[in-house]
């Protein structure tokens, strides 16, 4: 894959960003099935450097930072609201990308892509719930 493209996962949300080599490259969007959205920025199919973390229901956000797909930190200047909101995110539970674009769809190098991932596939790796994507088996 290559260009811009979405991937659209069976229990609810979408990535949307620019692939290179099947690898998701620069500014991308996670949204999640509860409609949450993280805006982050990827290297090689791997968050780096900062990433938001938006609630759909607030106008609150976290901040994180990534290195090479580890997160490393969490901004600290948390209001007391965005406090109780913290333990919805599941960071240290992280999307391999490069695993997921592995088993995608070849498509037309310079066109915009919509790939359904296959539901046995992400079952078995992944659970994604109403407030995050985890890895199985990572923790």
């Amino acid at each position: 894959m290559a260009g811009r493209g979405i991937i659209v996962f069976p229990q609810g949300g979408y990535l949307y960003g620019h692939f290179k080599n099947n690898l998701l490259e620069g500014k991308s969007k996670l949204v999640f099935p509860n409609q949450d959205a993280m805006f982050v920025y990827c290297s090689q199919g791997f968050f780096q450097g900062k990433a938001i973390r938006k609630f759909k229901d607030s106008s609150q956000y976290i901040e994180c930072l990534y290195d090479k797909g580890n997160m490393i930190s969490i901004n600290s200047k948390l209001t007391k609201d965005q406090f109780k909101h913290k333990k919805k995110l599941e960071f240290d539970e992280l999307i391999n990308m490069k695993e997921f674009f592995e088993h995608l769809n070849k498509s037309d190098q310079n066109s915009q892509t919509v790939t359904k991932l296959n539901e046995d596939y992400v079952n078995q790796k992944y659970q994604i719930s109403q407030n995050s994507i985890n890895q199985k088996g990572y923790i």
